[in-house]
């Protein structure tokens, strides 16, 4: 039997657009520690992110510090950063490695807002699954006479304003993201 709960299917639809927001959280215009949350490095056999391994902190204004917790896993960090498309060139100081960051010219703030852009458009598909999905369940229930037709066209209208709604989430963040990059 065929039961329509809204709050999951809303659950589902913010899923997305916490998955875009963290996926988006290292695009920043500002040295941010979280700049190095998407570098993963082999360690132990395992991949994990940088901050299981080392202390990350912000030294001034363009410059980010890794102080590593273990001396024997700095160069699998280091090594990690390097092969990363951040735009640094990490230096190397005992168990400590710096990562001094150019200043942001127009080319990279609009090369960030285009990044900003593909995973916006990852999310909205990701969105416009969970609807096709969710539909494609609702008209199965419809052809085995376990919901009305009328039924079948207001969970379909409720799931279309959920997905608006989800969309235009995302379109803010996109808006307070490309503003925030663009201030110089």
């Amino acid at each position: 039997m065929y039961s329509f709960e809204k709050s999951k299917i809303q659950e589902r639809f913010n899923q997305c657009v916490e998955s875009f927001k963290k996926s988006i959280s290292g695009v920043s215009a500002k040295v941010s520690p979280s700049l190095l949350d998407a570098i993963k490095c082999e360690i132990y056999g395992s991949m994990a992110p940088i901050s299981n391994f080392a202390n990350v902190s912000i030294v001034d204004s363009r410059t980010l510090s890794v102080k590593v917790w273990d001396a024997t896993t700095v160069q699998s960090i280091y090594k990690a950063i390097q092969a990363s498309n951040i735009g640094t060139n990490p230096v190397l100081e005992g168990s400590t490695i710096i990562l001094p960051l150019p200043p942001m010219s127009q080319e990279r703030r609009n090369s960030m807002i285009d990044i900003v852009k593909q995973n916006a458009e990852s999310a909205k598909v990701a969105i416009r699954n969970v609807r096709r999905d969710e539909n494609d369940a609702i008209k199965a229930a419809q052809k085995n006479k376990q919901i009305s037709e009328d039924e079948q066209k207001r969970y379909e209208s409720e799931i279309q304003k959920l997905v608006d709604d989800a969309i235009q989430k995302v379109d803010a963040i996109i808006k307070q993201k490309t503003e925030e990059l663009t201030t110089v």
